[in-house]
């Protein structure tokens, strides 16, 4: 009882995981996600960014920060894990939700695979027969057969191998009862003869071998007798052709003996052991290696990716995790970081012209000096040229 309740345990765990596993590959393409990366405070009612804690109500919404409130970002310890399952779901969520998927039809294929060609059965059918003389020498003779077979699969079911078929005759007289016991397969037989010796015998029940069951029991023999013991062992050694008389029928006018009663009991095929255990221990080896192999492999992926998410200065969205933190925060933080960046673009401008105008000018300047003083108004004359010796 431990061991199935044991089982049954590993099943659901396995059932657990691939439901997981599909639900974090659907949340990949399908999730709804919230900010998990946040470096600025956000007012609890728009989720815009708060630039001063110290003011009273929001410069977006203009609500008041003592009734809404302003939502902090989250401490590092709890960004970390975030990241983590984030660069997990990125990098791993996908592959292992296949791979359970894949792992799942396998299992589901194992399944049939074995029911069909692997998985032992057996079969017992047990025939109880009555058959009446129509001579006065005996009362009657009572047959049991037990037949046990095994089949590979269901299959071999059609065509199994037999285990065990035996025989247990019977003979009812009036002095006693005298019993023949026989293994169909062996075969062999014991009965105890007149004197009141054990006779073993290699050897079927036959018309010879009941005879002589027959005589040992004090029944004269006659040709009525032989014609019975010769029906009496066809029924033994293949019972499955013996067929109950109906009701409206005289009932065995056609046989030296009288069919009483036939009833046959078993002959359902049942499985040697449980199904699940040969296939559930298998599929979920198969499993934790899949998923071991996996996470083995993209290790340095979903390194590399956490610490991005960890150092990215725009937040990072993680599905289904309560939040009060509303989508526009992601937008405001992408808004500012584009102001911002358009902001150091348009500095960067504005400096780089002011240093050409001033490059220019020194240019002009420097000029200007080489040329010397300009020539006095209305005179042709042109200024005297300056010994740069001498002007040093």
């Amino acid at each position: 009882m431990g061991f199935i309740l044991l089982l049954l345990f590993v099943a659901v765990f396995f059932l657990i995981c691939m439901l997981a596993l599909i639900f974090t590959a659907a949340a990949s393409v399908l999730g709804r996600e919230r900010p998990i990366h946040m470096e600025e405070p956000t007012c609890g009612g728009c989720g815009y960014i708060v630039k001063n804690l110290d003011d009273a109500v929001c410069n977006t919404c203009h609500a008041e920060f003592k009734v809404v409130g302003i939502v902090m970002p989250p401490p590092p310890s709890s960004n970390s894990a975030a990241a983590a399952w984030l660069a997990f779901r990125r990098v791993s969520g996908v592959s292992m939700g296949i791979w359970t998927i894949i792992a799942g039809i396998g299992a589901l294929g194992l399944t049939v695979w074995a029911g069909e060609n692997l998985l032992p059965f057996y079969s017992e059918t047990v025939t109880h027969l009555e058959v009446r003389p129509k001579t006065t020498g005996y009362d009657s003779v009572l047959i049991a057969v037990t037949h046990r077979r095994r089949a590979t699969g269901r299959v071999q079911q059609t065509e199994p191998s037999s285990l065990v078929k035996t025989a247990v005759v019977d003979l009812k007289m009036a002095k006693g009862t005298r019993t023949l016991k026989a293994d169909l397969l062996a075969p062999s037989l014991t009965y105890i003869n007149g004197v009141g010796r054990p006779v073993t015998s290699v050897a079927v029940p036959s018309k010879d071998v009941l005879t002589d069951f027959m005589r040992a029991g004090g029944i004269t023999i006659d040709r009525q007798v032989e014609l019975e013991a010769t029906t009496i062992a066809k029924m033994i050694n293949d019972p499955e052709t013996v067929e109950m008389p109906s009701s409206g029928e005289s009932g065995g006018s056609d046989l030296p003996v009288e069919i009483l009663n036939l009833s046959t009991d078993g002959g359902t095929w049942q499985a040697s052991m449980p199904l699940p255990l040969l296939v559930i221990p298998t599929a979920a080896f198969l499993w934790l290696l899949g998923v071991g192999v996996i996470s083995f492999a993209q290790r340095g992926r979903r390194a590399r990716l956490r610490e991005q998410i960890m150092n990215s200065p725009t937040p990072i969205e993680i599905p289904w995790e309560f939040s009060t933190i509303s989508k526009d925060v992601v937008n405001a933080a992408v808004e500012a970081d584009a102001a911002a960046s358009t902001a150091t673009s348009q500095r960067r401008a504005t400096a780089a012209v002011a240093a050409n105008n001033a490059s220019v000018a020194r240019d002009a300047a420097a000029a200007a000096k080489a040329a010397g003083p300009a020539p006095a108004g209305g005179s042709s004359v042109p200024p005297a040229k300056t010994d740069p010796a001498k002007a040093a």
